[in-house]
Formats: C-alpha cells, structure tokens, sequence
C-alpha cells in the first residue's frame, strides 16, 4: 500500500458518516476501493444531500480489519520517518515499502596484489587481492554505521558473470564492483563521495537502452571521473548478435535517451538502436576476439539436403 492509497483511506475514514464524494476517490486507489466492497467494509449510496453519490463506510469493524492487515500500526504512520527495513514491516506489513534498508551489501573482486579498501576512520581494511584469490571476491557493506575509500581505478559492471570473470576484460583494473543489473542509490551515494573522488571510473553494462540510461546515472553522479566501456567492435557485434527484445521493450529508456544527443556514447548508441533495433549482452565480449571475428553461418556454408 502506497502514500496515496493511506492518504485515501484516511480521508475516507474522516468523512464519515457522510461519507466521501465518488468524485474525490483516486483513480489509483479504484483497486482499494473494489477490495473494501468484497470484504463488505464500504458501499456507494446517495448523498446525504441528495445530489451525486458518496462511498460510505458500512462495516466499521471489516473497515479496521482491512487497514490492519495493511498498515498494523495504522494510517497514521510516517513513512519518511521509517529507516529499515524490520520497521518497515512492523509499521506497513511490507518489507519493501522503502526504497532502501539501512544497510546493502556490494560485491567487489581485483587480481592485482596489494589492493586494499579501508574504512573512512581506518579501523577495518580489505585486501581485495587476496579474497578474490581465496574465495573469488569480497563482500563489504555500505550503511551509516561503516563507510568505505579507496584510490585507484574502478570498473562498475553490470551483470554476474561479466563481474565474477572481469580480468578477462579489464585484467589491470584495480577494482572491479557488481552492480547487480542496476546501481542502487546508495552505491552510486558511496561512488560520488568525497573519500572516492580519486578514482576513475568505467562503467560497463549491456549495450542497451537500459544499460546507457545506467551509465547516464553514474555520469550525472560523478562527472568527468566516469568512462565507458564499448570498444569500436560492438557496432560490428550488434547487428550479429544482438536481442531484438532489448530495444523492443526498453522504449521508455530509449525514449530518455533521446534527450542526451549532446553525449557522443549516448548518440552513437541510439543510432545503433534506431538503425538495427537490437541490443548487444555484455557477456559477449568475453569470448576471443578471433572467435567473434569468425564467419559464422552464411549462405556459402549452409548446404541443401540431397
């Protein structure tokens, strides 16, 4: 249940006993409204002046039982003022009704020896190196309780398997960060800070509208510290290998692209769109390069059945 949706049922729940004007129901909230119907809590009637209709509590009692299991602490909860996500379900039965719990946990790897991140008040430090060599990466949490710096070069890379094998790629990068599809606030908030302003940045995600729209975000954050990663060879390798899909149903970023032409990555990248209507997985770019530059099938060497 959303802002609006409490909003409502508060305003519904003061107007009573006249009820509330029909005119003044959200649209939003026609789903609420057909949900307290079922459970007998609200009905339509007329006016108490006679002119337009009203929706009415009828079942007090079915009206609580149905904020209850919505809102167990009730309508009158302040959303801003909820900071975790235990609270969260406490005050609003759902985990998810913030956008972000107090702490997240980040994925980091790097193959070059000695790379170390260290806690803003040097009380903890991470070898990255030496994790990844044990274990394969690192984990470290970002919260208001602990806070993180580090200097050198840094590649935010977007899907799983590109990250866990991203010396492939980037072999003398010092660190390479998981962004798990898409950056969440508080790691973009920890990149932009002033304890990581010394590091370069590339950004390496699909070569979709979703995944420009990612490296936008970052650019927004951080400025000139961030570059990206899309060698000449992915305007060969798109219309080879690329998914219809990842343009087909990224129109609504594709859309906010269109606004950014001013960036050279950002115009180079829609014209690939427009021109092939494809999108291009990261993952690709794994491979050999002699192997992407192989034939593949054609006409010359698909042969008829006798």
């Amino acid at each position: 249940m959303n802002e609006t949706q409490r909003r409502f049922l508060r305003r519904l729940r003061d107007a009573q006993p006249g009820g509330l004007r029909r005119s003044s129901v959200p649209i939003t909230c026609a789903g609420l409204v057909n949900a307290l119907r079922t459970c007998g809590a609200v009905e339509d009637g007329p006016a108490p002046c006679g002119r337009g209709v009203v929706l009415s509590i009828t079942d007090p009692a079915a009206f609580l039982r149905y904020v209850g299991s919505h809102c167990p602490q009730g309508l009158e909860v302040d959303i801003n003022s909820i900071t975790d996500r235990a609270n969260a379900v406490y005050q609003l039965a759902d985990a998810k009704a913030i956008k972000q719990g107090s702490v997240q946990g980040i994925f980091v790897r790097s193959t070059k020896p000695g790379v170390v991140i260290q806690s803003t008040d040097g009380a903890a430090s991470v070898d990255v190196c030496q994790t990844t060599n044990r274990g394969g990466g690192a984990g470290i949490q970002l919260s208001s309780a602990i806070t993180w710096k580090f200097d050198g070069d840094i590649v935010v890379i977007e899907n799983a398997e590109t990250f866990w094998k991203h010396e492939l790629v980037f072999p003398d990068v010092d660190i390479a960060i998981f962004a798990s599809g898409g950056m969440s606030g508080r790691l973009i908030t920890w990149l932009s800070a002033p304890e990581m302003a010394q590091c370069p940045i590339t950004h390496w995600g699909d070569y979709d509208p979703y995944g420009v729209c990612e490296y936008l975000r970052l650019v927004r954050a951080c400025g000139d510290r961030v570059s990206v990663f899309a060698p000449i060879e992915v305007d060969e390798l798109l219309p080879r290998f690329g998914k219809r899909t990842l343009v087909t149903k990224q129109s609504t970023y594709l859309d906010r692209l269109r606004s950014h032409g001013a960036n050279s990555y950002v115009r180079r990248m829609t014209d690939l769109f427009d021109k092939h209507r494809r999108g291009l997985e990261q993952e690709l770019l794994l491979l050999p390069s002699n192997q992407l530059r192989s034939p593949g099938v054609s006409e010359s060497n698909v042969q008829p059945t006798q």
